[in-house]
Protein backbone atom coordinates (compact mmCIF):
# COMPACT_ATOMS: atom_id res chain seq x y z
CA UNK A 1 0.00 0.00 0.00
CA UNK A 2 1.01 3.68 -0.45
CA UNK A 3 1.99 5.71 1.52
CA UNK A 4 -1.29 8.18 2.34
CA UNK A 5 -0.50 11.82 2.03
CA UNK A 6 -1.57 14.08 4.97
CA UNK A 7 -4.24 16.67 4.95
CA UNK A 8 -1.33 19.66 5.65
CA UNK A 9 0.82 18.45 3.00
CA UNK A 10 -1.94 17.52 0.71
CA UNK A 11 -1.88 20.43 -2.59
CA UNK A 12 -4.81 22.42 -2.56
CA UNK A 13 -5.33 22.53 -6.03
CA UNK A 14 -8.11 22.29 -8.93
CA UNK A 15 -8.56 19.04 -8.72
CA UNK A 16 -10.33 19.36 -5.23
CA UNK A 17 -12.46 22.23 -6.24
CA UNK A 18 -11.01 24.68 -3.43
CA UNK A 19 -9.41 26.84 -5.62
CA UNK A 20 -6.28 26.88 -4.72
CA UNK A 21 -2.71 25.56 -6.69
CA UNK A 22 -0.04 24.92 -5.91
CA UNK A 23 3.14 27.02 -5.78
CA UNK A 24 6.60 26.96 -4.27
CA UNK A 25 5.46 29.60 -1.59
CA UNK A 26 3.10 27.22 -0.48
CA UNK A 27 6.07 24.44 -0.64
CA UNK A 28 8.04 26.41 1.71
CA UNK A 29 5.80 27.49 3.94
CA UNK A 30 5.03 23.91 4.72
CA UNK A 31 7.99 22.48 4.34
CA UNK A 32 9.39 25.50 6.95
CA UNK A 33 6.24 24.65 9.43
CA UNK A 34 7.23 20.87 9.47
CA UNK A 35 7.08 20.03 12.97
CA UNK A 36 10.33 16.85 12.73
CA UNK A 37 12.83 15.79 10.04
CA UNK A 38 10.34 13.26 9.42
CA UNK A 39 7.11 15.15 8.48
CA UNK A 40 9.41 17.64 6.51
CA UNK A 41 10.69 14.15 4.71
CA UNK A 42 7.38 13.57 3.74
CA UNK A 43 6.07 16.88 2.96
CA UNK A 44 9.09 17.29 0.17
CA UNK A 45 7.98 13.69 -1.04
CA UNK A 46 4.69 14.39 -1.81
CA UNK A 47 5.20 17.87 -3.05
CA UNK A 48 7.90 16.13 -5.84
CA UNK A 49 5.08 14.07 -6.90
CA UNK A 50 3.11 16.72 -8.12
CA UNK A 51 6.32 18.25 -10.24
CA UNK A 52 7.57 15.18 -11.61
CA UNK A 53 7.59 15.26 -15.66
CA UNK A 54 4.57 12.56 -15.43
CA UNK A 55 2.82 14.89 -13.63
CA UNK A 56 -0.34 16.47 -15.26
CA UNK A 57 0.23 19.79 -13.42
CA UNK A 58 -3.17 20.18 -12.26
CA UNK A 59 -2.26 20.98 -9.10
CA UNK A 60 -0.84 24.20 -10.73
CA UNK A 61 -2.21 27.61 -12.18
CA UNK A 62 0.12 26.94 -15.27
CA UNK A 63 3.25 25.08 -16.49
CA UNK A 64 5.27 27.39 -15.86
CA UNK A 65 4.43 27.44 -11.99
CA UNK A 66 5.24 23.71 -12.26
CA UNK A 67 8.50 24.44 -13.47
CA UNK A 68 9.44 27.37 -10.85
CA UNK A 69 7.72 25.07 -7.98
CA UNK A 70 10.08 22.16 -9.31
CA UNK A 71 13.22 24.41 -9.38
CA UNK A 72 12.63 25.10 -5.75
CA UNK A 73 12.00 21.76 -4.67
CA UNK A 74 15.48 21.04 -6.15
CA UNK A 75 17.27 24.25 -4.50
CA UNK A 76 15.55 22.95 -1.35
CA UNK A 77 16.61 19.34 -1.19
CA UNK A 78 20.22 20.47 -2.35
CA UNK A 79 20.71 22.94 0.38
CA UNK A 80 19.11 20.48 2.87
CA UNK A 81 21.32 17.47 1.90
CA UNK A 82 24.38 19.78 2.19
CA UNK A 83 23.08 20.51 6.08
CA UNK A 84 22.50 16.69 6.46
CA UNK A 85 25.90 16.19 5.36
CA UNK A 86 27.33 18.62 7.57
CA UNK A 87 25.12 16.69 10.35
CA UNK A 88 24.13 13.58 9.52
CA UNK A 89 20.63 12.45 11.19
CA UNK A 90 19.29 9.21 11.99
CA UNK A 91 16.66 8.70 9.26
CA UNK A 92 14.03 5.81 9.84
CA UNK A 93 13.13 3.20 6.74
CA UNK A 94 10.17 5.63 5.98
CA UNK A 95 12.54 8.85 5.80
CA UNK A 96 15.11 7.16 3.70
CA UNK A 97 12.25 6.09 1.52
CA UNK A 98 10.68 9.67 1.10
CA UNK A 99 13.57 11.52 0.75
CA UNK A 100 15.13 9.34 -2.21
CA UNK A 101 11.74 9.01 -3.43
CA UNK A 102 11.99 13.30 -3.45
CA UNK A 103 15.25 12.55 -5.66
CA UNK A 104 13.79 10.23 -7.83
CA UNK A 105 10.50 12.58 -8.40
CA UNK A 106 12.81 15.37 -9.02
CA UNK A 107 15.11 13.73 -11.68
CA UNK A 108 17.71 14.74 -9.58
CA UNK A 109 20.59 12.77 -8.04
CA UNK A 110 21.98 13.43 -4.48
CA UNK A 111 25.77 14.87 -4.02
CA UNK A 112 28.47 12.28 -3.93
CA UNK A 113 28.26 12.88 -0.04
CA UNK A 114 24.68 12.60 0.77
CA UNK A 115 24.54 9.40 -1.49
CA UNK A 116 26.65 7.91 0.49
CA UNK A 117 24.63 8.86 3.79
CA UNK A 118 21.60 7.21 2.21
CA UNK A 119 22.94 4.09 1.11
CA UNK A 120 25.05 3.09 4.09
CA UNK A 121 21.97 4.43 6.37
CA UNK A 122 19.44 2.51 4.00
CA UNK A 123 21.59 -0.48 4.06
CA UNK A 124 21.86 -0.84 8.02
CA UNK A 125 18.06 -0.94 8.16
CA UNK A 126 17.47 -3.33 5.75
CA UNK A 127 16.25 -5.71 8.55
CA UNK A 128 13.46 -2.90 9.68
CA UNK A 129 12.21 -2.17 6.22
CA UNK A 130 8.62 -3.19 5.13
CA UNK A 131 8.28 -5.14 1.80
CA UNK A 132 7.06 -1.72 0.62
CA UNK A 133 10.68 -0.09 1.26
CA UNK A 134 12.63 -3.04 0.32
CA UNK A 135 10.64 -2.68 -3.71
CA UNK A 136 10.75 0.99 -4.06
CA UNK A 137 14.45 1.83 -3.21
CA UNK A 138 15.95 0.30 -5.52
CA UNK A 139 14.06 1.27 -8.21
CA UNK A 140 14.21 4.83 -7.23
CA UNK A 141 18.24 3.71 -7.92
CA UNK A 142 17.44 2.16 -11.33
CA UNK A 143 15.54 5.11 -12.55
CA UNK A 144 18.21 7.66 -11.49
CA UNK A 145 21.06 5.58 -12.99
CA UNK A 146 22.72 4.77 -10.15
CA UNK A 147 24.45 1.08 -9.22
CA UNK A 148 24.69 1.18 -5.62
CA UNK A 149 27.72 -1.76 -5.86
CA UNK A 150 27.62 -5.37 -5.20
CA UNK A 151 27.89 -5.61 -1.66
CA UNK A 152 24.78 -3.05 -1.44
CA UNK A 153 22.83 -5.36 -3.54
CA UNK A 154 23.77 -8.56 -2.50
CA UNK A 155 22.76 -7.47 1.21
CA UNK A 156 19.53 -5.86 -0.75
CA UNK A 157 18.77 -9.07 -1.69
CA UNK A 158 19.27 -11.28 1.38
CA UNK A 159 16.74 -9.14 3.02
CA UNK A 160 14.06 -8.57 0.10
CA UNK A 161 13.87 -12.08 -0.95
CA UNK A 162 12.38 -13.16 3.26
CA UNK A 163 9.82 -10.69 2.61
CA UNK A 164 9.03 -11.09 -1.44
CA UNK A 165 6.03 -13.15 -0.51
CA UNK A 166 4.32 -9.94 0.66
CA UNK A 167 3.98 -8.23 -3.05
CA UNK A 168 1.80 -8.98 -5.61
CA UNK A 169 2.82 -10.23 -9.12
CA UNK A 170 2.64 -6.49 -10.45
CA UNK A 171 5.19 -5.42 -7.65
CA UNK A 172 6.76 -8.46 -8.41
CA UNK A 173 7.14 -7.80 -12.34
CA UNK A 174 8.28 -4.46 -11.34
CA UNK A 175 10.96 -5.82 -9.64
CA UNK A 176 11.98 -7.73 -11.51
CA UNK A 177 12.01 -5.21 -14.27
CA UNK A 178 14.22 -3.08 -12.32
CA UNK A 179 16.79 -6.01 -11.68
CA UNK A 180 17.29 -6.00 -15.22
CA UNK A 181 17.65 -2.03 -15.15
CA UNK A 182 19.90 -1.87 -12.69
CA UNK A 183 22.10 -5.13 -14.20
CA UNK A 184 22.35 -3.42 -17.36
CA UNK A 185 23.96 -0.60 -15.53
CA UNK A 186 26.34 -2.99 -13.78
CA UNK A 187 27.28 -4.59 -17.22
CA UNK A 188 28.01 -0.60 -18.47
CA UNK A 189 30.79 -0.22 -15.91
CA UNK A 190 33.62 -2.38 -15.94
CA UNK A 191 34.60 -2.11 -12.24
CA UNK A 192 32.33 -5.01 -11.56
CA UNK A 193 32.94 -8.37 -11.95
CA UNK A 194 31.89 -12.04 -10.52
CA UNK A 195 28.28 -13.21 -9.99
CA UNK A 196 25.15 -10.23 -10.51
CA UNK A 197 23.18 -9.71 -7.07
CA UNK A 198 20.95 -8.15 -9.42
CA UNK A 199 20.65 -11.82 -11.94
CA UNK A 200 20.82 -13.84 -8.30
CA UNK A 201 17.41 -12.06 -7.16
CA UNK A 202 15.58 -11.67 -10.35
CA UNK A 203 16.45 -15.93 -12.08
CA UNK A 204 14.36 -17.37 -9.18
CA UNK A 205 11.07 -14.78 -10.17
CA UNK A 206 11.88 -15.15 -13.64
CA UNK A 207 11.97 -18.84 -13.13
CA UNK A 208 9.01 -19.15 -11.56
CA UNK A 209 7.15 -16.29 -13.80
CA UNK A 210 8.31 -18.82 -16.98
CA UNK A 211 6.95 -21.67 -15.52
CA UNK A 212 3.60 -20.05 -14.76
CA UNK A 213 3.55 -17.75 -17.74
CA UNK A 214 0.58 -19.96 -19.93
CA UNK A 215 -1.53 -19.35 -17.31
CA UNK A 216 -0.51 -15.30 -16.02
CA UNK A 217 -0.35 -14.08 -19.90
CA UNK A 218 -3.14 -14.56 -21.99
CA UNK A 219 -1.93 -13.49 -25.56
CA UNK A 220 0.29 -10.78 -24.76
CA UNK A 221 2.94 -10.03 -21.92
CA UNK A 222 3.33 -8.02 -19.73
CA UNK A 223 6.07 -5.40 -20.80
CA UNK A 224 8.13 -5.28 -17.73
CA UNK A 225 8.68 -8.81 -17.76
CA UNK A 226 8.90 -8.88 -21.82
CA UNK A 227 12.18 -6.40 -21.56
CA UNK A 228 13.61 -8.22 -18.13
CA UNK A 229 12.81 -11.86 -19.88
CA UNK A 230 14.59 -10.16 -23.24
CA UNK A 231 18.05 -8.87 -21.04
CA UNK A 232 18.18 -12.36 -19.02
CA UNK A 233 17.82 -14.52 -21.68
CA UNK A 234 14.56 -16.01 -21.21
CA UNK A 235 13.59 -17.77 -24.13
CA UNK A 236 9.30 -17.59 -23.55
CA UNK A 237 9.10 -14.06 -23.78
CA UNK A 238 9.76 -14.40 -27.28
CA UNK A 239 6.91 -16.43 -28.18
CA UNK A 240 4.72 -13.73 -27.10
CA UNK A 241 3.93 -9.80 -27.92
CA UNK A 242 4.17 -7.14 -25.14
CA UNK A 243 1.77 -5.09 -24.44
CA UNK A 244 1.23 -2.54 -26.44
CA UNK A 245 2.45 0.78 -26.50
CA UNK A 246 0.93 3.92 -26.21
CA UNK A 247 1.50 5.55 -29.99
CA UNK A 248 1.82 9.32 -29.54
CA UNK A 249 3.86 11.88 -31.48
CA UNK A 250 5.26 14.66 -29.69
CA UNK A 251 5.06 18.43 -31.05
CA UNK A 252 9.16 17.83 -31.02
CA UNK A 253 9.41 14.66 -33.09
CA UNK A 254 7.29 16.34 -35.48
CA UNK A 255 9.61 19.54 -35.71
CA UNK A 256 12.69 16.83 -35.56
CA UNK A 257 10.98 14.84 -38.67
CA UNK A 258 10.83 18.51 -40.86
CA UNK A 259 14.08 19.50 -39.48
CA UNK A 260 14.94 16.63 -41.93
CA UNK A 261 12.69 16.64 -44.47
CA UNK A 262 14.36 20.77 -45.05
CA UNK A 263 18.04 19.39 -44.99
CA UNK A 264 17.17 16.88 -47.72
CA UNK A 265 17.26 14.02 -46.05
CA UNK A 266 14.09 10.94 -47.25
CA UNK A 267 12.30 9.00 -44.44
CA UNK A 268 12.30 5.55 -44.97
CA UNK A 269 9.86 2.62 -43.96
CA UNK A 270 8.51 2.48 -40.33
CA UNK A 271 11.14 0.32 -38.78
CA UNK A 272 9.59 -1.83 -35.79
CA UNK A 273 12.18 -3.86 -33.57
CA UNK A 274 9.75 -7.11 -33.72
CA UNK A 275 11.40 -8.81 -30.57
CA UNK A 276 10.37 -5.96 -28.51
CA UNK A 277 7.13 -4.74 -29.92
CA UNK A 278 8.95 -1.22 -30.23
CA UNK A 279 8.15 1.18 -32.78
CA UNK A 280 11.35 3.57 -33.64
CA UNK A 281 10.31 6.96 -33.26
CA UNK A 282 11.77 8.07 -36.58
CA UNK A 283 13.29 6.01 -39.95
CA UNK A 284 15.34 7.49 -42.37
CA UNK A 285 17.17 6.44 -45.43
CA UNK A 286 20.81 8.26 -45.48
CA UNK A 287 23.20 7.66 -48.67
CA UNK A 288 21.61 4.10 -48.72
CA UNK A 289 21.93 3.61 -44.89
CA UNK A 290 19.13 2.42 -42.38
CA UNK A 291 18.96 5.16 -39.71
CA UNK A 292 16.33 4.38 -36.78
CA UNK A 293 16.12 8.23 -34.89
CA UNK A 294 14.70 8.03 -31.52
CA UNK A 295 13.85 11.72 -30.03
CA UNK A 296 14.40 12.29 -26.34
CA UNK A 297 12.85 14.05 -24.06
CA UNK A 298 13.80 15.98 -20.91
CA UNK A 299 11.90 12.81 -18.89
CA UNK A 300 14.49 10.51 -20.47
CA UNK A 301 17.59 12.48 -18.26
CA UNK A 302 18.79 13.41 -14.56
CA UNK A 303 20.71 16.10 -13.51
CA UNK A 304 24.03 15.22 -11.33
CA UNK A 305 25.14 18.28 -9.19
CA UNK A 306 28.66 16.94 -8.51
CA UNK A 307 29.95 16.43 -12.08
CA UNK A 308 27.50 19.15 -14.11
CA UNK A 309 26.66 16.69 -16.11
CA UNK A 310 22.95 15.36 -17.33
CA UNK A 311 22.90 11.46 -17.29
CA UNK A 312 20.24 9.36 -19.48
CA UNK A 313 18.12 7.21 -16.96
CA UNK A 314 18.18 3.37 -16.42
CA UNK A 315 15.66 2.32 -18.35
CA UNK A 316 16.41 4.26 -21.64
CA UNK A 317 19.62 2.66 -21.54
CA UNK A 318 18.38 -0.67 -21.22
CA UNK A 319 15.94 -0.47 -23.73
CA UNK A 320 19.08 1.02 -26.40
CA UNK A 321 20.99 -1.99 -25.94
CA UNK A 322 18.11 -4.12 -26.30
CA UNK A 323 17.32 -2.39 -29.33
CA UNK A 324 20.83 -2.72 -31.00
CA UNK A 325 20.65 -6.36 -30.20
CA UNK A 326 17.47 -6.80 -32.05
CA UNK A 327 17.49 -4.44 -34.87
CA UNK A 328 18.25 -5.44 -38.53
CA UNK A 329 22.37 -6.36 -38.36
CA UNK A 330 22.65 -3.54 -40.83
CA UNK A 331 20.99 -0.51 -38.81
CA UNK A 332 22.10 2.18 -37.27
CA UNK A 333 20.15 3.86 -34.88
CA UNK A 334 20.83 7.43 -33.13
CA UNK A 335 19.65 8.62 -29.90
CA UNK A 336 19.13 12.32 -29.83
CA UNK A 337 18.50 14.72 -26.49
CA UNK A 338 16.02 17.33 -27.41
CA UNK A 339 18.65 19.51 -25.62
CA UNK A 340 21.17 18.85 -27.99
CA UNK A 341 18.38 19.68 -30.80
CA UNK A 342 17.12 22.73 -29.70
CA UNK A 343 20.55 24.32 -28.68
CA UNK A 344 22.37 23.54 -32.07
CA UNK A 345 19.31 23.71 -34.62
CA UNK A 346 19.10 20.75 -36.40
CA UNK A 347 18.57 21.47 -40.22
CA UNK A 348 22.22 22.59 -41.04
CA UNK A 349 23.59 19.95 -39.04
CA UNK A 350 21.66 16.92 -40.52
CA UNK A 351 23.65 16.33 -43.25
CA UNK A 352 27.02 16.09 -41.23
CA UNK A 353 25.73 14.23 -38.50
CA UNK A 354 24.16 11.80 -40.62
CA UNK A 355 27.28 11.29 -42.47
CA UNK A 356 29.53 10.42 -39.50
CA UNK A 357 27.19 7.96 -38.56
CA UNK A 358 27.01 6.00 -41.87
CA UNK A 359 30.90 6.09 -41.73
CA UNK A 360 30.06 4.14 -38.32
CA UNK A 361 30.03 0.38 -37.94
CA UNK A 362 25.97 -0.94 -37.45
CA UNK A 363 24.85 -0.44 -33.81
CA UNK A 364 23.63 2.29 -31.20
CA UNK A 365 24.74 5.72 -30.64
CA UNK A 366 24.50 8.89 -28.92
CA UNK A 367 24.45 12.26 -30.51
CA UNK A 368 26.21 15.31 -28.35
CA UNK A 369 26.49 17.76 -31.56
CA UNK A 370 27.12 18.10 -35.00
CA UNK A 371 29.14 15.49 -36.59
CA UNK A 372 29.67 14.35 -32.73
CA UNK A 373 28.20 10.47 -32.01
CA UNK A 374 29.30 8.48 -29.54
CA UNK A 375 28.63 4.77 -29.14
CA UNK A 376 26.07 3.45 -26.69
CA UNK A 377 28.27 1.05 -25.32
CA UNK A 378 30.67 3.74 -24.02
CA UNK A 379 29.72 5.41 -20.48
CA UNK A 380 30.63 8.83 -22.41
CA UNK A 381 27.83 8.60 -24.34
CA UNK A 382 24.80 9.13 -21.96
CA UNK A 383 26.52 12.24 -20.39
CA UNK A 384 26.21 16.20 -21.31
CA UNK A 385 27.85 18.57 -19.56
CA UNK A 386 25.03 21.03 -18.09
CA UNK A 387 25.44 23.83 -20.62
CA UNK A 388 25.44 21.30 -23.57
Amino acid sequence: MEPSRHPSSRPRSARSGEGRYLSALRCQQALDDAPHLHERARRLFNFTQEVSPRSDGLAFKSMQHKDATRQFLTDDIRRWGEDMVASPPDLDPEALFHIMGAYGYLRVHPSLAMKQILLEQAREKFPQMRAFHLRKIPSILADLALYPGDDWMEDWRLEAQKKAGEWDLDHGFHVIYKMAVLDHLRAQDERHDGPSPCRAMASPMMDFVACKSHFLFNGTINSQIHLAGLWFAYDFVKDRMPEAETATVSRAEINLSESFRQAGISSGDVIEITPMGHKVDLSLVFNETAVGCEFDGRYHFVQAPDDGQIHYDGSTRLQTSLIAQHMPPEMRLIRVPGFVMYKIGMTHAWQETLQCLAEQAPGAYVMHGPADIRPATSLQAWAFQHNA
